[in-house]
């Protein structure tokens, strides 16, 4: 993920797992994380990012450059964190639990409906969050008092982003989906079959274009 020009993070894992940052092109490790599980990141800024841990006793990890501090939050870790500033940040674990950062303690938010077991978040804003996961049929979310269910996908969730409350999409990540993309418009979710013919593992949008990867080593690209 990158939080400004020419910095990159991203997490790498060869038995433990690390923390790396590009600059201008160069990647550097930036700090070990042993073996904590770090799935996914959120870059703060060009030198403070926040890790996602799916490990006991260690659910969230912030790296400031200098020194890595972490919290314990009860659960058994964290599959995925989004934030949009550094004091509004949100993270959803496979307890079914909704967590808030703002800027001086995590929170407990909600217990998504029906013990959803969800592993995906992004947040639109303060008030308006999404959460889905890789093996339930819906998406909820969450409008700061109730939760509102939305059946997107029979084949399961594996990545969320948007660009704001009308511009949200998921990708089918189940390996034997058709390799679906969905789209929704603030009124309602919308698929397109990619033609990959496998399940799809992430997207990122840039501008106007929406980038895809997923099985059989595929790289997509969704021109609006």
């Amino acid at each position: 993920m990158s939080a400004a020009d020419g910095v990159v993070w991203g997490l790498t894992w060869n038995g433990d797992h690390w923390l790396w940052r590009c600059v201008d092109g160069v990647w550097t490790e930036e700090v070990k994380l042993t073996n904590w599980g770090a799935w996914e990141l959120w870059a703060q800024d060009a030198s403070t990012v926040w890790v996602a841990i799916d490990y006991v006793n260690v659910t969230i990890a912030r790296w400031d450059g200098q020194d890595m501090t972490t919290w314990d939050l009860g659960t058994s870790g964290t599959d995925d964190i989004h934030g949009l500033a550094p004091d509004d940040i949100w993270a959803v674990g496979p307890s079914e639990t909704l967590w808030h950062w703002d800027g001086v303690d995590w929170t407990k938010v909600h217990v998504t409906p029906n013990g959803a077991d969800t592993d995906q978040v992004w947040a639109v804003g303060p008030d308006d969050v999404w959460v889905a996961g890789l093996f339930i049929d819906s998406g909820f979310h969450w409008d700061g008092v109730n939760w509102t269910e939305h059946t997107v996908s029979t084949w399961g969730s594996a990545d969320l982003w948007g660009s704001g409350p009308n511009d949200l999409f998921t990708v089918s990540g189940a390996n034997s989906s058709p390799g679906i993309i969905y789209h929704w418009d603030g009124l309602a979710w919308t698929e397109q079959i990619s033609g990959q013919g496998d399940g799809l593992a992430a997207i990122w949008g840039v501008d106007k274009d929406v980038w895809v990867v997923g099985g059989m080593s595929s790289a997509l690209v969704l021109r609006r």
